[in-house]
């Protein structure tokens, strides 16, 4: 949505670790990029070169890749819910939390990210 908005939360995302923590956390959560997600953030394309060509190419790049892969029949990418064709994400947010703790932790992570970031799926 907002390449500039996403980098800076991302610069200030609130990183967590689990080791040696006594008592570990409440909240925690994990980001992962694609390829396509460093583009759209204005990475620089010839870092993004770096990465491997399975990663540059994406998980839905060729019908050879699906079939090695086992993404055929019901599995094909076509039917993908997201992950192929115009619903390819960027970035996935996977957030992790003590019981009864979801909720906020979710409601205060998604503001944080609506001024960069478009949400396709949840799930």
């Amino acid at each position: 949505k907002d390449p500039a908005a996403a980098r800076a939360w991302l610069a200030r995302a609130p990183v967590t670790s689990a080791v040696k923590a006594d008592p570990p956390p409440q909240t925690a959560f994990q980001v992962a990029l694609t390829s396509e997600g460093l583009r759209a953030l204005e990475v620089a394309p010839d870092l993004c070169a770096e990465f491997s060509a399975e990663f540059v190419a994406g998980m839905a790049s060729d019908e050879s890749r699906a079939r090695r892969l086992g993404d055929v029949g019901a599995s094909d990418p076509g039917t993908w819910r997201w992950g192929a064709g115009e619903r390819l994400p960027h970035v996935a947010v996977l957030l992790y939390a003590v019981p009864g703790r979801l909720a906020a932790w979710e409601q205060e992570v998604e503001a944080q990210l609506a001024g960069g970031f478009v949400r396709i799926e949840q799930g």
